[in-house]
């Protein structure tokens, strides 16, 4: 019997082995009609052609112009050199998200009357071709106003917003960015960055450097000159007016003067430029000559005992100015261009704001400014007082702590002002009032981000301004919002 069981065994054990073996030889049979896998490598590449692009841009700093000469002409090696013109940038289509642009809902104010006007809750993208640039057969007040486009100068956010062209086609714009800055020390505790200045059109293209370590710059008149402040020293007040050609790019010193850093040079109607020099008011005219002392006025430089320097706004039609003496700082007065006629219009302004806190209208007949209202230590009204000083009017107000209205800038025909809105210039957006205090409303409130310096076109179908601490970035970028009629 155990023989039996051991044949029986061995049998059992002699199939195990042959069922194995032919289950290899299948496998393996099959295994050799499949096909070879292929592996697959994706490279991710460190940089677009658009950033190598960007990046070219940036420009190797240069001395400003010193001590030179208005017929200095473009030697090689000079400091009148013309900047090698720069490649137009490779363009993107880019859609702002809900992430991308900072949302900003801001509470009602308290008027009599108002007219508001929502805001468009859907992000338009930002894409070519540019923007219209017609001017509205329809006076420009609010509640005819909307917004068709809202888009950045430069996506890589290298820009701040300076000042139109009078033609509307292009603007002036600073680096925003601090490693292509430099420090300047003013005084002791009181210092400001300086930028290289930059041509271009108004979709960024045409990108052309202009000037280094500019402290503030205005476009002429006529738009064939550029006028620009520099530092005369690494360190202090002194400082030197400097004229470029837009279209031969040569540049000139025209004349010394104090070094404020803020807007301080106007254009005057016969083609002077004013200036500041020992607290005084002076013109000039572009080859340096004709200097001479327009008023008895009194703007305070910078010094130690004054850390904040005086400022001062001239008319368009250049008959009147406005100041604040600096020693004085919450003063606001009025008088004829040669200083007589002079008056107070109230010792409350909003000086926060800088020459920027006071606006001319383009017919020169009204000034709009800020007054502080009470509530907080930083909360203003905004208003409008006639050319002579009279008249004065609040056109909106608010009652929130700390929240002030400031900003100002007039469309073209004077009809409409748009001006920022928000707490210690942490969440500044944009609203827009007719002259009359009715109409109000704000502006794309939810696509505009922070807003600082706004200024109208002179076509009028446009607003420009800065765009405080934009996310992808944490810099500052200019930015171009474009209006339409509504139907």
């Amino acid at each position: 019997m155990k023989r039996l069981w051991k044949s029986i065994g061995g049998i059992l054990g002699l199939l195990t082995l042959v069922g194995m073996a032919t289950i290899l030889a299948l496998v393996l049979s099959r295994q050799a009609t499949l096909p070879t896998p292929t592996v697959v490598v994706v490279q991710l590449a460190t940089s677009s052609p658009a950033d190598e692009a960007f990046n070219s841009f940036l420009p190797t700093p240069t001395e400003v112009c010193k001590k030179a000469s208005p017929t200095a002409t473009n030697t090689p090696g000079s400091i009148f050199d013309s900047p090698v013109k720069t490649p137009t940038p490779t363009r993107w289509n880019w859609e702002p998200t809900a992430t991308a642009l900072a949302r900003v809902t801001p509470s009602p104010f308290t008027i009599p009357t108002s007219t508001p006007i929502g805001g468009l809750s859907t992000p338009t993208p930002v894409v070519e071709p540019p923007p219209p640039t017609m001017v509205p057969s329809k006076a420009f007040r609010t509640e005819n106003l909307e917004v068709a486009d809202l888009r950045f100068v430069d996506f890589d956010a290298r820009f701040e917003f300076v000042d139109w062209s009078p033609d509307g086609a292009h603007i002036l714009a600073a680096v925003a960015d601090p490693e292509q800055s430099r420090w300047h020390w003013r005084m002791p505790a009181s210092g400001l960055f300086l930028r290289d200045l930059w041509i271009m059109r108004t979709d960024g293209t045409e990108q052309q450097q202009v000037a280094n370590w500019v402290g503030s710059a205005t476009w002429s008149p006529s738009g064939k000159h550029v006028a620009y402040s520099v530092p005369a020293k690494d360190e202090g007040i002194e400082g030197e007016i400097c004229i470029i050609e837009v279209d031969s790019l040569k540049s000139w010193k025209v004349t010394d003067s104090d070094f404020i850093g803020v807007p301080d040079v106007y254009w005057l109607p016969n083609g002077d430029l004013t200036f500041v020099k020992g607290g005084h008011i002076f013109a000039v005219q572009l080859d340096g000559k004709g200097i001479h002392q327009l008023n008895d006025i009194y703007v305070a430089p910078i010094t130690p005992e004054q850390p904040v320097p005086g400022v001062y706004e001239i008319s368009p039609d250049g008959r009147k100015i406005a100041w604040i003496p600096g020693k004085s700082p919450t003063e606001l007065w009025i008088a004829d261009l040669d200083g007589s006629q002079s008056k107070m219009v109230t010792d409350n302004c909003y000086r926060a704001a800088g020459p920027q806190g006071i606006m001319w209208s383009p017919d020169s007949q009204q000034l709009a400014f800020t007054v502080f209202n009470g509530h907080g230590s930083l909360g203003g009204d905004l208003w409008v007082v006639s050319a002579d000083g009279s008249d004065p009017y609040s056109v909106a107000t608010t009652n929130k702590d700390w929240e002030a209205l400031a900003l100002p800038t007039w469309s073209p025909d004077g009809q409409a002002i748009a001006f920022t809105r928000g707490v210690d210039s942490t969440e500044l957006s944009l609203w827009m009032v007719n002259r009359d205090g009715s109409g109000l409303c704000p502006l794309a409130e939810e696509r505009t981000g922070t807003v600082l310096f706004p200024q109208w076109s002179p076509t009028g179908t446009q607003i420009a301004y800065t765009r405080d601490r934009w996310e992808p970035s944490g810099r500052p970028n200019a930015v171009i919002i474009t209006l339409k009629q509504k139907p």
